[in-house]
């Protein structure tokens, strides 16, 4: 018996050392010891904004603006974007997050300066007409270098652009719509090669009287009209861009709005308080901008 296992061991032995022989004769690094080379090629970037490739970023269609300029930027994110907008109703607060994230880890842009009140933390998407911005680009993450604003959801970034066609063009925009809405706008472009002027007016009324069945008030179910949830918000902006040489613009923008909008009461509380609240938002930017091939510097300020 001994004898037997003496030999299965020895045919083991052998065979392995016959399979370890083989695998070291074809393998290139234990016959000579070094490996082949390895070439990673990668084009030079051409272009400033090739800087963030790699970066998810989204851009909302001129078309779907153009069709959506009565609205806030609250309803154009909520029917065009994957992004989650919870809102308290028409008029009131709306606030945005990207997927797995919260609001308050969503930043806003407006021409690459950060708009986000710093004491909320979060924005309201409600009080930002669509006629007010020529682009809007979704970053998500905190990947996109060129943006830099450290938001770890994402940020959506408001651009307005020149035109530089010349002589002097405009625009008019009305809707009317249920429970007393209407939204009026007007647009005045000036210019030429050398500059370009935009002024824009927005004006927005909604009494929001709209009829719902009460359940809480009584026994028995019946129809009422809401009250104390009317809004009014209207805002001006006037824009300047100017060609200093064939890399090189300076822009001016200054954007005032004013909004008023009722706070109505919960369903169940029958005494009305008639509260409401005002704001005033002024905004002024000012930047310059050379960008020749590869390079970019971008020089802006702002007051918020």
């Amino acid at each position: 018996m001994l004898k037997k296992i003496t030999i299965g061991l020895c045919a083991c032995f052998t065979l392995g050392g016959g399979i370890q022989a083989e695998a070291q004769r074809r393998d290139s690094v234990a016959m000579h010891g070094t490996l082949d080379t390895v070439q990673v090629v990668s084009r030079r970037i051409q272009h400033a904004n090739e800087a963030n490739a790699g970066a998810k970023v989204s851009r909302i269609d001129p078309e779907i603006m153009q069709a959506n300029k009565t609205r806030s930027l609250a309803e154009l994110l909520t029917d065009y974007t994957a992004i989650y907008i919870k809102s308290l109703g028409m008029g009131a607060l709306s606030t945005a997050s990207f997927r797995g994230a919260s609001p308050s880890q969503t930043r806003v842009n407006w021409n690459g300066i950060n708009i986000t009140p710093p004491m909320s933390g979060t924005f309201d998407f409600s009080q930002i007409p669509v006629f007010f911005t020529d682009n809007i680009n979704l970053y998500y993450g905190s990947s996109h270098v060129k943006n830099g604003t450290g938001a770890i959801g994402g940020s959506i970034n408001l651009f307005t652009d020149p035109d530089w066609r010349k002589g002097v063009s405009g625009k008019v925009l009305g809707e009317y719509g249920s429970y007393g809405t209407y939204t009026t706008g007007a647009q005045v472009n000036t210019g030429g090669e050398k500059s370009s002027f935009k002024t824009r007016l927005y004006y927005q009324h909604s009494d929001n009287n709209y009829t719902y069945l009460n359940k809480i008030l009584t026994n028995v179910p019946f129809r009422e009209k809401r009250q104390d949830a009317d809004y009014t918000q209207w805002a001006a902006m006037q824009e300047g861009y100017f060609r200093l040489s064939r890399y090189t613009r300076l822009t001016a923008v200054a954007w005032y709005q004013e909004g008023e909008r009722m706070l109505p009461p919960a369903l169940g509380v029958v005494n009305q308080s008639h509260e409401k609240q005002r704001e005033t938002n002024f905004r002024a930017y000012t930047g310059l901008d050379f960008t020749r091939g590869i390079h970019a510097l971008h020089v802006k300020a702002a007051w918020l």
